[in-house]
């Protein structure tokens, strides 16, 4: 289908022509049952809620803040602000209160629509403060029915208002839509601010979304018959290009879960034939499979550590057709049928035709271990103000890259090995910080910042940021997130801060374990604990650690090898602004923040003493008192 429309709604508007109420547009579990939308049910929607918030003062040009979970509603609001000519912008549903009132001051949020009482009790606390606050919008009403606050409206009557104006004003809402133009602002999309500071809000015009997803589809053309599953967060651009812009592009299917808990068993119900997931969530699937293999039968666990390394020759020389690959394929079609479909369809991934991963590099391991179990997973490399820039193809997949450049006409590597690019996949500013862009946009070309390598065949090797790039002594250079890519992807790794460079003579890691595998372990192991901090410093938890950054440092050169590590007594935790909403480390901030401790690891101390604060979920603070084991990594040599 060749879409009609500049804009998002107009998209929408012409689905709504096609199909009406005979295909199914969305789908929304509540209560354990899937509930179905049609294209004509979600256009009115959109529709009576757009003149809705006109009639409550909603006027071209304003800014709507969205805050919540994944449900058809955001895509309706969002559509519906748009339709005005107004631009909306997505919150975190876990973002705390001091962050959401600096987003809703900055973004000048007119109204602010969310999902619950959680999202609505946030804004109560700061409304007052907004210069341009208008209505508070909710449309899960547990929890707020007694709430007496003017400021609060319900999404049905706002609905039951856009019925009354379009008795008035017959036609208007479509006239409206014919308006837009594809340079129109639809969304901010804040960047992750990864170096501590408050985000950026990208502006991101109609055009760009739907040229970038149009450059998507040249390589993955997909259907009405194709089903998403609406996953991360709107307020990530990931998700406004994969969701809401490919939805009304190609008139695919987007599944709601019925919440961020449930959603392994909600993908085995639907079983989705397009997947885009972050990477942190790709890499806890893998971690929940090894991990799950311990409760496994002897025999289980022996057929796929066998018929695992068999899975991924087949990948390695799939396209070769000669009578050793006829042979593997024999064998490994028997293994896929008794080991690995089982086990996809576990995961819901059964259907799956293509499965994507983003916001940052996947290990080359663990890519190569989901393709193994037959899962057609690809790397996808975008940037919110560069948009999207690289990926695999079908039948060019490596490992190692990020695939090669949807344009090489508007997207390049710099002579320096920057990512830069230009033209209408761009964004077309920052929100009400103009210095910030003529920094960023240099003659007409976007620097992202990010340093990568290209091979003979094109494909970008990511390797850092260009400023976290590091020295070290002997003339090396290495990238900090290549050594913590492959620590995540252990099973009883979830995170680390990788170290070196500089004075830092050597490469050492802060550790965060996966408390639930690694507290698994320990049950079996019969160690007693308490909490994590407690869990953390176990001498046999440093051993089983240990073990496993020994086992990452046979596959990395000498000089990038992990040293010395700790296991920190705490999570990296995203309120307390050491990871972004989409989980990246802020670097910068870490440094700082555990600065004393770093110092102890380069000072050849074998412990450290700490009394840090900590901010519980529910804005409690407390005062964490403990002792850092600092422990160096022998080398198999030395043992």
């Amino acid at each position: 289908m060749d879409p009609i429309g500049h804009t998002l709604p107009q998209l929408l508007l012409n689905n709504y022509k096609l199909y009406g109420d005979t295909r199914t547009a969305m789908l929304k579990k509540d209560f354990g049952i899937w509930e179905v939308y049609t294209w004509k049910d979600s256009f009115e929607h959109v529709k009576y809620f757009c003149l809705g918030l006109i009639s409550l003062g909603l006027k071209p040009g304003d800014k709507v803040a969205i805050m919540g979970d994944n449900d058809p509603q955001w895509y309706w609001a969002e559509w519906a602000v748009q339709s005005t000519k107004a631009a909306i912008y997505g919150i975190y549903a876990d973002t705390v209160a001091q962050e959401v009132k600096y987003l809703l001051k900055h973004g000048d949020a007119s109204f602010v629509i969310c999902s619950d009482q959680e999202q609505i009790d946030k804004v109560i606390e700061i409304k007052d403060e907004l210069d341009f606050f208008k209505k508070m919008i909710y449309w899960k009403p547990k929890g707020i029915y007694y709430y007496t606050d003017p400021d609060i409206i319900f999404w049905e009557d706002v609905e039951k208002l856009g019925l009354e104006y379009e008795k008035n004003h017959p036609g208007f809402f479509e006239s409206l839509i014919e308006k837009g133009d594809g340079e129109d602002i639809a969304a901010l999309c804040y960047t992750s601010g990864t170096t501590g500071e408050f985000p950026k809000g990208a502006l991101i015009s109609h055009r760009s979304l739907i040229t970038n997803m149009k450059n998507f589809g040249k390589y993955y053309p997909l259907t009405g018959d194709d089903i998403y599953v609406s996953s991360a967060s709107p307020a990530w651009l990931a998700e406004q290009w994969f969701g809401l812009t490919c939805h009304l592009l190609t008139g695919l299917q987007i599944a709601f879960p019925e919440s961020a808990s449930t959603l392994m068993t909600d993908l085995r119900d639907v079983g989705p034939t397009i997947i885009f997931f972050p990477t942190r969530i790709w890499e806890q699937i893998a971690s929940s499979i090894k991990a799950g293999l311990n409760d496994t039968s002897w025999w289980q666990r022996q057929s796929f550590n066998i018929l695992l390394p068999l899975g991924r020759k087949c990948v390695e020389i799939r396209y070769e057709n000669d009578l050793r690959m006829r042979l593997l394929n024999k064998i490994r079609l028997l293994s896929d049928l008794l080991i690995f479909q089982p086990l996809r369809d576990r995961l819901g991934l059964k259907k799956s035709r293509i499965a994507f991963q983003g916001g940052a590099q996947i290990s080359s391991e663990g890519m190569r271990f989901f393709r193994s179990i037959g899962v057609n997973l690809k790397q996808l490399y975008a940037s919110t103000e560069g948009g999207l820039l690289a990926m695999h193809r079908e039948r060019e997949e490596d490992p190692e890259t990020l695939g090669t450049p949807l344009d090489t006409e508007y997207i390049k590597a710099g002579e320096d090995g920057e990512v830069i690019s230009q033209g209408e996949i761009n964004f077309s500013g920052y929100y009400k910080n103009e210095e910030a862009y003529e920094k960023a946009v240099v003659d007409g070309w976007f620097h992202t910042g990010d340093a990568v390598i290209v091979n003979e065949l094109g494909h970008f090797i990511y390797l850092d940021r260009v400023k976290n790039l590091v020295g070290l002594p002997g003339g090396h250079k290495f990238a900090p997130e290549y050594i913590s890519s492959r620590l995540r992807f252990n099973p009883y790794i979830k995170d680390a801060l990788v170290l070196g460079g500089g004075v830092k003579p050597f490469i050492s890691a802060i550790i965060i374990l996966n408390y639930e595998n690694v507290g698994d372990w320990a049950a079996k192991q019969l160690i007693s604990y308490s909490t994590y901090t407690d869990l953390s410093q176990k001498p046999d938890v440093y051993d089983l650690i240990e073990e496993q950054v020994k086992e990452i440092n046979k596959y990395l050169p000498q000089y990038m090898q992990v040293s010395k590590f700790v296991n920190l007594y705490k999570e990296f935790d995203a309120d307390e602004a050491e990871m972004t909403r989409t989980r990246k480390l802020r670097r910068g901030l870490l440094e700082d923040r555990y600065s004393q401790l770093i110092d102890a690891i380069y000072q050849g101390k074998e412990t450290f003493s700490v009394e840090a604060s900590i901010t519980y979920r529910d804005g409690r603070t407390g005062i964490i008192r403990t002792n850092i084991l600092i422990r160096k990594v022998k080398r198999v040599m030395d043992e």
